[in-house]
């Protein structure tokens, strides 16, 4: 049941997306990566995966998707995968480090954790771009795109850095409040 509220939570927190690069206005910025963050840290990864999946089928059944395709959807999956599960595994039994009394320590390792996070975003958006978005987009929704390096240098990577630190500084402000609480159930 907590699996499926937080995966309509995030369906939700999908409304509330911006973009940040008006060149590229359909690259947008949403929070609906918490709630599947929290999902994972109380329930593993599976869970995690899971609340993911339902927060995509409702937004594909909302949306219809780009042109009838799931392909935005399933990009939005795979981030989302590819954020919040380098997050459970360095910080896996290491939550004390939010509030530990070496703060150095802790806080080298929450950078180290929210770091790797952002650039495994970043690399697996890049991938996904350049083997499969973009020629989708090429050739069924008449999308040119020029120059592949410069696309995905110009736009997908500065996109999904600063994603990656945002959603990274809000999800632990988020967590951080809430940490009394996952300590009783971790």
């Amino acid at each position: 049941m907590f699996i499926a509220i937080m995966g309509a939570l995030a369906y939700l927190l999908m409304f509330f997306a911006f973009p940040i690069l008006f060149a590229l206005p359909f690259l947008k910025i949403d929070f609906s990566d918490i709630p599947l963050l929290l999902t994972t840290f109380l329930y593993g990864p599976l869970s995690g995966a899971l609340a993911a999946l339902i927060r995509t089928l409702l937004h594909y059944i909302q949306t219809g998707g780009d042109a009838g395709y799931p392909i935005g959807d399933l990009a939005s999956f795979l981030a989302s995968l590819a954020y919040i599960l380098p997050i459970y595994y360095f910080l896996r039994g290491h939550l004390g480090t939010i509030k530990a009394k070496d703060r150095q320590l802790a806080w080298s390792r929450l950078l180290l954790t929210y770091g790797s996070a952002t650039l495994s975003l970043t690399l697996v958006m890049v991938a996904l771009n350049y083997f499969v978005l973009a020629p989708f987009y090429s050739a069924v929704m008449n999308f040119p795109i020029n120059d592949m390096v410069q696309y995905l240098l110009m736009g997908i990577v500065p996109f999904n850095l600063v994603k990656g630190i945002l959603v990274s500084i809000v999800a632990h402000f988020f967590l951080r409040r809430l940490l009394p609480i996952l300590d009783r159930w971790l």
